[in-house]
C-alpha cells in the first residue's frame, strides 16, 4: 500500500510540474514541447485538428471538474470564444 500511495504521488507531481497555461498559441506550442497544455478550447473537431497538425498534439481529455473560463476567453488556435478547458498534450 506504500508502494502505490508513493506511486501515485510521484504521478501527481509529475503530471503537476509539466502542466502548462498558456495565454497565446506561442506559448502553447512552447508548453507541449515540455508536456501538456491547459488551455481555453472553442470545442469545434476542425479546431482540434489544425491544432494536430501543427503541433502534433491531441485533445487528451476535458478535465471533468472545469474551472470557469475568464470573461471573454478565447480559444488558444483560433481566437473564436472558448467554451471549456482542454489539455492537450503529444502521445508517444
Amino acid at each position: 500500500e506504500e508502494i502505490q500511495r508513493a506511486l501515485y504521488e510521484r504521478a501527481l507531481r509529475f503530471r503537476d510540474e509539466h502542466t502548462h497555461r498558456p495565454g497565446n498559441w506561442e506559448e502553447f506550442v512552447a508548453a507541449v514541447e515540455d508536456g501538456f497544455a491547459l488551455a481555453p478550447w472553442c470545442g469545434d473537431a476542425a479546431c482540434e485538428e489544425a491544432i494536430q497538425e501543427k503541433t502534433k498534439t491531441t485533445n487528451r481529455c476535458l478535465p471533468l471538474q472545469q474551472e470557469p473560463l475568464p470573461p471573454g476567453a478565447a480559444c488558444i488556435h483560433c481566437g473564436r470564444p472558448a467554451r471549456e478547458w482542454a489539455v492537450f498534450a503529444r502521445a508517444y
